[in-house]
């Protein structure tokens, strides 16, 4: 797991919008999970019998310089699902999403990747894209 904390302490400093700071900030964040990624792909290339969920997303989105539970740009998330196998993306076990997503959906779907049965689980998120 990796938690990149830096966009939003941005957003709060400089605006949850599309000025230079922002962006700079979106561009760093960028280039550590494609780091990230390239390191992944390489072990997975050596440890070709593993396969690697990778789920993106974040905890809120914004406006001005803050964020709240009722406005609508707030609530919209990322939600990125991808798989690595053998040094390469993987598209063989993904699935559509079932629904909007939210960020309840991360922990059912991690779950179900890595096999945990959570039927008895009150979830108040679904799996989704596997």
């Amino acid at each position: 797991m990796a938690h990149y904390d830096t966009i939003d302490d941005a957003g709060h400093e400089y605006g949850f919008s599309w000025n230079d700071q922002y962006i700079s900030t979106l561009t760093q964040v960028d280039t550590l999970v494609g780091h990230l990624l390239e390191n992944l792909l390489e072990h997975t290339k050596l440890h070709s019998d593993e396969s690697w969920l990778i789920l993106t997303t974040s905890d809120h989105g914004g406006h001005d310089l803050d964020h709240t539970d009722v406005d609508p740009e707030d609530s919209a998330v990322p939600f990125i699902v991808t798989i690595l196998e053998a040094g390469q993306f993987s598209k063989t076990q993904l699935r559509p999403f079932s629904r909007p997503v939210r960020h309840y959906d991360v922990a059912p779907t991690t779950l179900k990747w890595l096999n945990i049965d959570a039927s008895n689980c009150d979830f108040d998120g679904v799996i989704q894209g596997i």
